[in-house]
Parts: structure tokens; sequence; C-alpha cells
């Protein structure tokens, strides 16, 4: 579910003409808030939806990409903070970068999406069933939610071994 952090800092985006720049107030993953002025000369958010292509499994709430997570509290559009990321090294993700996100426009729908290689260090199942999107601003260093899934069957990556997944966002959006 794209949240609030993602709508208004979109709506800002959108809004733009000749160069101009509004302050967006967003909530990041410790629940503080900040007024981050996007595309200014001293705030870029890195990225908006091409974090897609880069997974994480450390640094949480200072990192943007891709988290898996635990938790199985249903995702809401005020979600700024996953319930459970896995970042106890018992998950290792690959690192794509920018080459590993696709972007196809489609007849009816845009898809961004990134593959991922999710290896399970540990001698028992683990159960993903939550992914989150983060993105940072270069002034501030904290990350913000900007995607917020809890899957309705998790994902399994057994012990030991490696699977792969893809995360994918569509607009028209839910379609």
């Amino acid at each position: 579910m794209l949240t609030k952090n993602f709508w208004s800092l979109a709506s800002q985006l959108l809004g733009r003409y000749n160069n101009s720049s509004k302050s967006v107030v967003l909530t990041n993953t410790s629940g503080g808030t900040a007024s981050e002025t996007p595309y200014s000369s001293t705030a870029k958010p890195y990225t908006m939806l091409g974090s897609v292509c880069l997974p994480k499994t450390s640094n949480y709430g200072n990192a943007y990409g891709v988290f898996y997570g635990r938790g199985r509290t249903p995702a809401t559009m005020d979600d700024y903070t996953m319930e459970d990321p896995i970042v106890d090294g018992s998950l290792t993700v690959s690192e794509g970068g920018p080459g590993a996100l696709t972007v196809a426009l489609n007849e009816d729908h845009l898809r961004i999406s990134g593959v991922h290689q999710l290896t399970n260090n540990t001698a028992e199942d683990i159960y993903i069933w939550e992914v989150g999107l983060h993105i940072i601003f270069a002034t501030a260093g904290k990350a913000y939610l900007m995607e917020h899934t809890v899957l309705e069957e998790p994902i399994v990556v057994p012990a030991g071994n490696t699977i792969s997944t893809e995360y994918v966002i569509k607009f028209p959006y839910g379609t």
C-alpha cells in the first residue's frame, strides 16, 4: 500500500512549476516528522520508487531500499514503519543496483520492479510477511516508508537456501 508519505511527496512533485519547490512534512521510521523539500539545492530523495532494486538487511531507519519483515498487522496508508524488519543477519539479500530496476510502460499500466535473491542463513525456515520500500533525503539521512505490503500468504525462504522474488509496483495502483 502506498503510504501518506508517498502521496505527500508525489503531490509536491506533481504540483511543481517553473522549478518551484515546496516543503512537505513526512514521518520517518522512528515516528518523528520532518519538513523536507524535494529537489531543492540541498535535499534530494534517494529515490522515489527506484529503490525497488535495492534490497537491504541492515541499517533500518537510516537506509533506502527494500526491507523484508515478519510483521503481520495489515498495512494502512498511515504506516511509517515496518512492524518487524529482518535485520538480525538471518537473511541475506542481493544488491541488484540500478541495473536490476525494470520500468515498463504497458498498454494499460506502468510497472516498476526489481528481482531480489533472498538467502536464509539459518537452520530454520524464514517466513516473510511484510515488505517495505524506503527513501532517504540527503540532508536528513532518515528513512521514510513509501510503500508497505503485508502479504496474505508468506514468502518462505527454506533453511540454508536462496530463492528469487520480484517486488512489483504497478500504476494504476492496485490492478
